[in-house]
């Protein structure tokens, strides 16, 4: 047995006694009334399940949006960056391009009348004797290829099979601008 203060009086009295012999008040304090707050109706319930789903499936949204530009970032670094494939054929298939001038193949182009190639750049095509292939440009920005036979005076257009990376590789100077 062991002695408390009463709530009320503030005097002594036993643990075991119901009233405070002082004051009469009862000798334990009243317990706060705490209720467990009522079960949620199904109503709230699925309510609430509702907004979790629509804040998950924001979640989602959000997080598939981030991948696809992560995704696309990555993919134009990639492309950005990405190297030319080296040439398939080689510089000494096609030979030397040279500027040097050659009346042969000045005469075929005016006989032809090709308009637009004040300047041309030649090179002699290896598996076929006196043909040639020519790009003409009027000021050295755009270039237009010929196949030229001087010997028969036929100007043609060039439909090599030299691809267009091995084309660009060993001349650059016939890219278009």
């Amino acid at each position: 047995m062991a002695l408390i203060k009463c709530h009320e009086c503030r005097k002594s009295i036993s643990t075991e006694a119901t009233t405070c012999p002082h004051c009469g008040a009862p000798a334990k304090a009243p317990a706060p009334a705490y209720a467990a707050p009522p079960p949620a109706s199904k109503l709230l319930a699925g309510i609430r399940a509702k907004a979790e789903r629509e804040r998950e499936q924001r979640y989602n949204r959000r997080l598939i949006v981030v991948a696809v530009i992560v995704g696309a970032a990555f993919l134009a670094v990639h492309y950005a960056t990405r190297r030319e494939p080296p040439p398939r054929e080689s510089a000494e298939r096609y030979g030397a391009l040279t500027s040097a001038f050659n009346a042969d193949i000045t005469r075929a182009l005016a006989a032809a009348d090709v308009r637009g190639c004040g300047m041309y750049h030649w090179q002699a095509v290896l598996n076929r004797r006196g043909e040639f292939r020519v790009f003409c440009t009027a000021h050295g920005e755009r270039h237009t290829r010929y196949r030229v036979l001087p010997g028969s005076g036929r100007v043609g257009p060039d439909h090599s099979t030299m691809d267009i990376a091995t084309l660009h590789a060993l001349y650059p100077h016939t890219r278009i601008r």
